[in-house]
């Protein structure tokens, strides 16, 4: 799809000699992120291939032949993924299945930002790798989505904090919209703008 594409730098000197694109997606184009979710959406469906009993996290046991076993392997959004297992083996699996279909997809797990949380697994669990055999960082807690996985008071702490700030901002916004309105209006027949472009000093220092 983008192959022979080839590019050149606009400046105000004027444009450069094209060159060609050898690597990447061209940015700003609308298709580059539905491509990727497709192809990383058949990855996922590739390295789970029906699995989901052996892989994924139990939410609901199985009860009887109407009412199988309800799991979850991964939730996902954009790049954001989260695999879900019932043991650190199975997790282990899920993990190297889906880095080696990504990888055959042009896609590479970074190892660097992975962490991984357990919750009634015994401390002295192996630890859990990658294909390449790089240890993840096992940690108490860690941010999904904007919101805290393991504490709600910490998640609270985080929105409230969040929520002043921008609060904070609008309230400023507003006293600034006041004083510029208030100043347009004094000014509004005056056709040098002058004393308007003056009173930014005094508006700023006396926010």
């Amino acid at each position: 799809m983008y192959a022979g594409t080839r590019a050149r730098v606009v400046t105000p000197d004027g444009n450069s000699e094209e060159f060609d694109i050898l690597a990447g997606v061209m940015q700003g184009d609308t298709l580059a992120p539905f491509l990727f979710i497709m192809v990383l959406d058949i990855a996922l469906r590739k390295a789970i291939n029906g699995r989901e009993q052996d892989l994924g996290f139990t939410l609901t046991p199985r009860r009887s032949r109407r009412h199988p076993t309800v799991v979850l392997t991964d939730l996902d959004y954009v790049d954001d993924i989260s695999l879900l297992s019932d043991s650190v083996e199975q997790a282990k699996e899920l993990l190297n299945r889906v880095e080696s279909e990504c990888a055959k997809v042009g896609l590479r797990l970074n190892a660097k930002k992975t962490e991984v949380i357990t919750y009634n697994i015994l401390p002295a669990h192996p630890p859990l790798t990658t294909t390449e055999g790089t240890v993840l960082k096992e940690v108490k807690d860690f941010k999904y989505l904007g919101s805290w996985v393991n504490s709600t008071e910490q998640d609270l702490k985080y929105i409230c904090k969040t929520t002043a700030g921008v609060i904070l901002r609008i309230e400023i916004s507003q006293q600034y919209n006041r004083y510029l309105s208030k100043n347009i209006a004094t000014h509004r027949y005056v056709r040098d703008w002058s004393p308007v472009k003056v009173s930014w000093d005094r508006m700023l220092s006396g926010l």
